[in-house]
């Protein structure tokens, strides 16, 4: 039988190389019918490039690089882990600083890859010891030159792993003062986790549907080459074959046997621990898109080949975890909104909220107004709504706070027109219909489409209207456009061909396509000042639950959507196709306080609200309960 030649990319690394050298070496990867050839990048970022180019259709690389891969939109699939390799990760410097604590290394250059597991590594290490991030200079070097640096003293240490940490550490004195896992500072020995770290093996989508019986050889072929490793009486010829291939000592191998645990399996700590290096890589505004590691996966050439290694029932984080303090009860509300109730509803059904020690009950109300009567009557302290609601009781006197963000629905909101208008630019609007409903956020968004495209307002006829009022008079045809947001938005566009014009967001307009911020809005979670004041822990106890809802439906969007349904008794098809139109984050930064900001004046302007706002909503919004949870969550004050 003819063999099938697979090229794979890999990286000069123990992690990355191992099992395919010892498969080519033993001939495992024939034995499965295929010609393995591995084609070595010097870093995991270079290797991605060329899968998204097209070059290479099957490749392994650190979690980080992957991650940025998938949430570029490159149609890539994870197929399986191939290491835990947390352990190899390893942070070293010279021996001259002595370091006996954290802050001993602070005013002293570090060369490590930027954009891989390495500086994920760092930032947790920064963030974990509470350190200044100006102290701690950072270089980004490629794992030849970081050994080359640190041996002539350019740098004073690195975060590297195995080979090249190796070479380095030995080029001068060293001392290792933590891995992903483990501090080994005199000070603060013990374990202490900074990230996570693991290898993975992926293919691109159109090898996976065309050829997956070489996916699967390879997978086979792999195994082979592990259980090979892992035999006591052919370790040491194995361990042999990898020196050989990248050149170095043997001895060098034989160190990582502990650091670097070789997997090829799928479980669900994997897809916890993906989740959480994408969600960092969001926040920290690498990747445009939270993490789906669902959408990024493709357990079926693992399961195919031995289905016992793929295991998505449980974490391993998550059932070690000790019993969290009991903080005391909390009575949330919400509504049946995507965007208000999703992670409340998510936190309740997954018993997030028992997992920090918080009792929570869920008081659901028919709509935000209701919602906001309850408060205003003192009969409800928490909870979720839309940023105008809580603006409007903050401008009426109560007090209420926004304590952090649950969701920007800037993208929820759009407006379309029937395609039978010849509606194409925002001048053509000019003569035209358009339906909303006043005083609420389409309005603003339609205010902002108006006098970002410079149209002559009263040129364009605006009326007012219910969600269902609007769908049946622009599919009647009486309306031209119509400002609206799921679940009128998507039964418009079932029932009329149209076009979409524009969201808070993004422009949909021809030769104008792409990104453009006209109005941002947002769902928040409100604390009144009491429950602030007298129950902080439990405040803070339900946001990390929040957190965990969001990682939660980041990993499994479409359980997600069918929990949400459940409740809101709906179909789990709408809520799913709500979750993409919307961003699930507490963040508070600069263009969360921004638009708020924009929220507020614009329904002051209106004659909606009784007093003018401060600027920026200062006195109105309080993170400082946020910020305790994770200050990373908080990145502007006004």
């Amino acid at each position: 039988k003819q063999l099938v030649k697979l090229v794979v990319g890999d990286s000069a690394s123990i992690t990355l190389h191992s099992l395919p050298a010892i498969a080519m070496a033993k001939g495992f990867d024939k034995a499965e019918g295929i010609e393995l050839e591995t084609r070595t990048f010097p870093s995991g970022a270079a290797m991605v490039e060329a899968v998204a180019a097209g070059e290479l259709q099957v490749a392994q690389a650190g979690d980080t690089p992957f991650t940025s891969l998938a949430a570029s939109g490159t149609p890539v699939k994870m197929i399986a882990q191939m290491t835990d390799s947390g352990a190899n990760y390893t942070f070293w410097v010279t021996k001259e600083l002595n370091p006996q604590k954290p802050e001993d290394l602070l005013d002293h250059t570090f060369g490590l890859p930027f954009g891989s597991t390495s500086q994920l590594v760092m930032n947790g290490f920064i963030e974990t010891y509470n350190l200044d991030p100006a102290r701690m200079k950072q270089v980004d070097m490629k794992p030849n030159d970081i050994v080359a640096a640190y041996t002539k003293g350019d740098i004073d240490g690195f975060i590297l792993w195995s080979p090249g940490s190796n070479r380095a550490a030995q080029a001068r004195p060293s001392v290792k003062v933590h891995d992903a896992y483990q501090s080994y500072f005199p000070d603060k020995p013990g374990p202490q986790r900074l990230g996570t770290a693991h290898t993975v093996i992926f293919a691109r989508e159109e090898l996976l549907k065309e050829q997956p019986e070489v996916v699967q050889a390879y997978l086979r072929t792999l195994l082979r080459a592990k259980k090979f490793l892992d035999d006591p009486a052919t370790a040491g010829e194995a361990r042999q074959i990898v020196a050989d291939s990248l050149k170095i000592d043997k001895s060098i191998v034989e160190e990582t046997k502990d650091q670097i645990i070789f997997q090829l399996d799928i479980n669900q700590q994997l897809i916890d621990d993906l989740t959480l290096v994408g969600n960092e890589l969001y926040k920290a505004n690498k990747i445009k898109n939270p993490p789906d590691l669902k959408a990024w996966m493709d357990s079926g050439p693992l399961a195919a080949v031995a289905p016992e290694l793929v295991n998505l029932t449980g974490s391993k984080t998550s059932t070690n975890a000790a019993p969290a303090k009991d903080v005391g009860s909390l009575v949330v509300g919400y509504t049946p909104s995507v965007s208000i109730g999703t992670l409340l509803v998510l936190a309740d059904a997954q018993g997030f909220d028992k997992e920090e020690g918080l009792d929570m009950t869920l008081q659901r109300y028919a709509t935000s107004p209701v919602e906001a009567e309850a408060v205003a009557a003192g009969d409800l302290q928490i909870g979720g709504m839309g940023d105008t609601t809580i603006i409007g009781l903050e401008a009426a006197g109560v007090p209420v706070k926004m304590a952090a963000q649950l969701v920007d629905v800037s993208r929820q909101v759009e407006i379309i027109c029937r395609q039978d208008r010849n509606i194409t630019k925002p001048k053509d609007l000019e003569g035209k219909t358009i339906g909303y409903g006043f005083g609420g956020l389409a309005h603003n968004l339609v205010a902002k489409f108006i006098s970002t495209y410079e149209l002559n307002d009263s040129s364009v006829k605006q009326i007012d209207g219910k969600p269902a009022e609007l769908v049946a008079a622009y599919v009647k045809g009486d309306f031209d456009c119509i400002a609206l947001w799921p679940p009128g938005l998507f039964q418009a566009k079932e029932h009329v061909p149209s076009l979409r014009l524009h969201n808070g967001r993004e422009s949909f307009i021809a030769g104008q396509e792409g990104p453009k911020n006209i109005m941002g809005s947002h769902s928040n979670l409100f604390a009144t000042d009491k429950v602030i004041k007298e129950q902080p822990e439990a405040v803070q106890a339900l946001m990390r639950a929040l957190l965990k809802s969001i990682d939660f439906l980041h990993a499994d969007p479409d359980q997600a959507a069918e929990i949400v349904a459940a409740d809101f008794k709906v179909k789990p098809e709408e809520v799913r196709d709500g979750f993409d139109l919307l961003d699930f984050k507490l963040t508070m930064d600069e263009e969360f306080y921004q638009d708020m900001n924009d929220t507020a004046q614009f329904f002051y302007d209106l004659g909606r609200l009784k007093v003018a706002p401060p600027p920026m909503l200062k006195g109105w919004v309080d993170p400082t309960l946020l910020k305790q949870v994770d200050p990373s969550l908080v990145t502007y004050e006004p």
